[in-house]
């Protein structure tokens, strides 16, 4: 296919405008700061920075529908090329819940599509016969192929499942299907428990460690949850995430998230240090996202303050986006090899930062600062966003080359990449339909 032709086709699929435009803690505050123009966000309009978001989304949504999405069988695909060639079959663990969240999403909040629906229940269907191996050991297949045979088992990674409870209980509100909420909250209860067990080991994670990961994912979930219901274990689970994050996971002295703690939740030494600071932009938003369903505006205060010292620490100031890690004062430090999921790509980097760039950061950068913006009208929070807006629309987007989406993954300058082996089904459309519920908000509260 013709790569503009192709683009005007990915763009055709539309979504109607977000309905919800409460906002759960009150604008404003000591020290708030309103940009010159009520309508305008770091000089852009809004309703221009909502008519790219728009786009984004279409076209997004149009390039997964026509490429990405297996109607006969269920189940995402996500190993496609700029042009939406399909470079492979099989299906990962992770973007099928994922898939199921946005498509859900999609359909509960913007426009009720029975496609939308469609693709979300037949790939949760798909997943819950194809890929746990172990209910009761939680144990889910990491790839199967096309009809569901097992191409790669349990491999020690618990985020298939953590993204396939995610999904399900989204496809339960979008859905009004009771008996996927029980199956969901009996899985995410038992998920819960079972990886804090400290028998157990996940991916790189040693026996008897907590992994910052994995309070980001059950926070996100619980938070999810308890905005529809009010369970007394999931708000437990949720303030326990709470407390270990900000409390535990967080070192005042280097104003970075360790990755990595001990079973007891102190720190490893050979972990002291280290810190990514895109992934605790991306845990912070959570929890401010949490602190708003609680009411809470000192813990929303705290996470947002975090938030600007992690952009600070974080952000390439010389070529923009996040950093991919910092190792303090490790100036010969050799970073394990990143190799993204579902990618055969590999980078290796030495010294105190890694410079790797993802799109997925740049992502949870636009949705915290978006968040914080719309709580205090801080005008540090209005510059990250516009320079993140700024590295996703000029150098990580791909339509200068033609193709629609995104670069995912790249060095420090943002080297184009020809070709591709994934599409990301999960962190920039939900960056985009976050911001568009946010945008839509100020836009109300501006019009009074």
């Amino acid at each position: 296919m013709k790569r503009r032709v192709f683009i005007g086709a990915a763009a055709a699929a539309s979504a109607a405008l977000p309905g919800y435009l409460r906002s759960e803690l009150s604008p404003g505050g000591p020290g708030a700061q309103e940009t010159k123009n009520g309508q305008s966000l770091g000089g852009v309009p809004l309703t221009t920075l909502r008519s790219d978001f728009k786009r984004d989304l279409d076209e997004y949504v149009g390039f997964f529908l026509s490429h990405g999405i297996d109607f006969e069988r269920g189940g995402f695909m996500c190993s496609l090329d700029h042009d939406g060639t399909l470079v492979d079959t099989n299906k990962f663990h992770w973007f099928q819940g994922r898939g199921v969240w946005i498509f859900s999403h999609l359909y509960l909040h913007f426009d009720r599509n029975p496609r939308y629906l469609e693709a979300a229940r037949k790939t949760c269907d798909f997943m819950l016969r194809y890929f746990p191996q172990d209910k009761e050991r939680m144990r889910w297949a990491a790839i199967v192929a096309r009809d569901g045979a097992v191409v790669k088992g349990h491999d020690n990674d618990p985020f298939g499942c953590y993204f396939g409870i995610e999904g399900m209980f989204e496809l339960a509100a979008a859905a009004g299907d009771e008996k996927l909420f029980a199956e969901a909250l009996d899985l995410y209860l038992r998920h819960y428990r079972f990886v804090r067990d400290p028998g157990h080991v996940f991916m790189t994670h040693a026996p008897g460690t907590r992994g910052f990961n994995m309070e980001m994912a059950d926070l996100e979930i619980a938070t999810q949850v308890l905005r529809r219901r009010d369970i007394p274990e999931v708000r437990r689970i949720a303030d326990e995430c709470v407390a270990a994050i900000m409390d535990r996971f967080y070192d005042p002295e280097i104003k970075l998230f360790n990755e990595l703690l001990d079973g007891s939740l102190n720190r490893i030494p050979a972990e002291r240090t280290q810190g990514n600071p895109g992934h605790g932009v991306e845990v912070m938003w959570m929890v401010m996202d949490e602190a708003g369903r609680r009411g809470d505006a000192a813990l929303f205060d705290r996470a947002k303050e975090r938030v600007l010292d992690l952009l600070e620490i974080g952000w390439d100031h010389i070529y923009g986006g996040m950093v991919y890690g910092i190792n303090i004062g490790q100036g010969c430090f050799e970073w394990p090899v990143v190799k993204p999921a579902g990618m055969t790509v590999e980078f290796r980097e030495r010294g105190e930062v890694n410079y790797v760039k993802s799109h997925w950061s740049v992502s949870e950068v636009l949705i915290a600062a978006l968040m914080a913006y719309e709580r205090g009208r801080n005008e540090w929070a209005a510059r990250y966003f516009s320079r993140a807006k700024a590295v996703n629309d000029k150098k990580l987007s791909l339509r200068p080359h033609g193709y629609p989406l995104h670069l995912l993954f790249t060095d420090r300058v943002f080297t184009y990449q020809p070709h591709t082996m994934r599409k990301d089904n999960y962190h920039y459309l939900r960056a985009v339909m976050h911001c568009l519920e946010i945008i839509d908000r100020l836009i109300a509260k501006d019009r009074g």
